[in-house]
């Protein structure tokens, strides 16, 4: 492109000052310095390359165990999209680093797929873009933070029978989504329901196994496990139907035969209770 200069003032201008006029309007030949140059001649010129930014697009969760769809676009530093250009998505650090690699389209996103994320477990793990520039384009990356959740699984370890008015001790076994044990993590156990619930909290020790004591039984069958979660681990809850040990017996007055003259006689017990069970301890007269 050429331009004519001129210090003369000029009234086409309309504003008296001086002004440029386009004269002839010239494509460069490859080669030739400038952003029409080819890459590989553009390191001879004495152009820098224009800079670059990076702008993550999502999302700002992660759960392990899932896939990980991310996105970012690719601009210039006048916010003009580049396209055809390889990011680089790294989740993690050092072992448990998680790649995946895409080329910005024609609005300069790019995105692509972490397959089974599997992050230690943290309430957060970093997620850095990185385009690694050429000779027209130059370097950019960004990291943010994404929220990181661990799934879990609770399960109800025992015990199988219970008997009301004795102490009862409840354990449950807390994994993670790898089934390895959790250590450290709150679990509230829970016998019955509504009113007649009985509730106690016990830690999980280094195999995942959390216990706790009620101090006496009165409850139905049903029993339940609770995790409630955190910031690092999902929640999870499970129920079983324990069963309910009972007492078994009979009851009955005196009984007695009498041998009369001629005339025995044979008084059954009185009163006489048949068969009967009960779950608690009970008394009548």
């Amino acid at each position: 492109m050429f331009v004519v200069y001129s210090t003369q003032i000029d009234d086409r201008s309309g504003d008296s000052e001086p002004f440029g006029i386009i004269t002839a309007c010239h494509k460069l030949p490859p080669g030739t310095c400038g952003p029409m140059a080819a890459a590989d001649v553009q390191a001879q010129c004495g152009t820098e390359p224009l800079e670059t930014s990076t702008d993550y697009r999502g999302p700002d969760r992660v759960v392990n165990g899932d896939d990980l769809e991310v996105s970012a676009q690719l601009g210039d530093d006048l916010g003009i999209p580049k396209t055809a250009q390889p990011l680089t998505f790294r989740l993690g650090t050092g072992a448990a680093l998680q790649t995946c690699e895409a080329e910005a389209t024609s609005t300069g996103v790019a995105t692509c797929t972490i397959n089974e994320v599997t992050q230690p477990v943290a309430a957060s793990v970093p997620l850095t873009v990185d385009y690694a520039g050429n000779t027209v384009l130059q370097r950019s990356s960004i990291t943010v933070d994404l929220a990181l959740q661990t799934p879990t699984t609770i399960s109800f370890a025992g015990p199988a029978f219970i008997a009301n008015g004795e102490p009862t001790t409840l354990t449950a076994v807390l994994t993670d989504f790898r089934d390895h044990p959790v250590q450290g993590a709150p679990v509230t156990l829970t016998m019955g329901a509504g009113a007649n619930a009985q509730t106690c909290t016990g830690t999980t020790d280094t195999t995942g196994t959390a216990a706790c004591t009620v101090a006496v039984a009165s409850q139905p069958l049903n029993t339940a496990a609770v995790f409630v979660g955190d910031s690092a681990y999902a929640s999870s809850d499970d129920a079983a139907t324990v069963n309910l040990e009972y007492c078994t017996g009979r009851s009955f007055g005196l009984e007695a035969t009498i041998d009369l003259v001629g005339l025995p006689v044979d008084l059954s017990a009185q009163p006489d209770t048949g068969s009967a069970r009960t779950a608690a301890a009970t008394a009548t007269s």
